[in-house]
């Protein structure tokens, strides 16, 4: 299971890497305040998220309001293919 973060060519005037990085920023404050840890990877266009723990991606779900009116934080998708692994 995973999260999956989608990273157009260009969004509001940002670079694919500009995105990713603002959502790592949001990532990272985030599992410091719930104390969750999490692995990251970008594939291509698509940055990947994952727990160790699966009930943290409901967790996630529910709490992930980063700041900010940018809709790009809230497109994400919880995929569960248990064949791919980050």
């Amino acid at each position: 299971m995973y999260i999956e973060f989608y990273l157009p060519p260009e969004r509001g005037g940002l670079l694919p890497h500009q995105v990713r990085n603002r959502i790592s920023v949001e990532l990272r404050n985030w599992a410091t305040k719930h104390n969750i840890s999490y692995k990251e990877k970008t594939v291509k266009l698509i940055h990947r998220i994952t727990f160790d723990d699966d009930r943290y991606y409901v967790f996630f779900n529910l709490t992930w309001h980063p700041p900010g009116q940018q809709h790009w934080w809230r497109d994400y998708r919880i995929i569960r293919d248990l064949n791919n692994k980050i």
